[in-house]
């Protein structure tokens, strides 16, 4: 897999995992998540996305593990994960992120 295209997840209110690991996802879309209402834990391990869109996690409001490690994220863009308000692990290993703004997990 390398897209992700819009309205991928769409109907899918009750999944509860997506693991979509080594795979050679480069763009998220944003909003590409969205309606994902019940996802518990999101895995994205070991693919080559570089950028976060702001709105790419908007609406996981029941999310509780993030998993971003081996990617080539650089920037964290300024409050990519607002809304993430159930979150209890974030995990972002082997990256290379630079630039972390003031607001990034506000």
């Amino acid at each position: 897999i390398q897209i992700l295209p819009d309205g991928v997840f769409s109907g899918l209110t009750s999944l509860l995992g997506l693991y979509l690991n080594n795979n050679s996802i480069h763009i998220l879309p944003d909003g590409v998540f969205s309606g994902l209402t019940s996802l518990l834990g999101l895995s994205l391990n070991d693919n080559s996305i570089q950028i976060l869109p702001d709105g790419v996690f908007s609406g996981l409001t029941s999310l509780l593990g993030l998993y971003l490690n081996n990617n080539s994220i650089h920037i964290l863009p300024d409050g990519v994960f607002s809304g993430l308000t159930s979150l209890l692990g974030l995990y972002l290993n082997n990256n290379s992120i630079h630039i972390l703004p003031d607001g990034v997990f506000s």
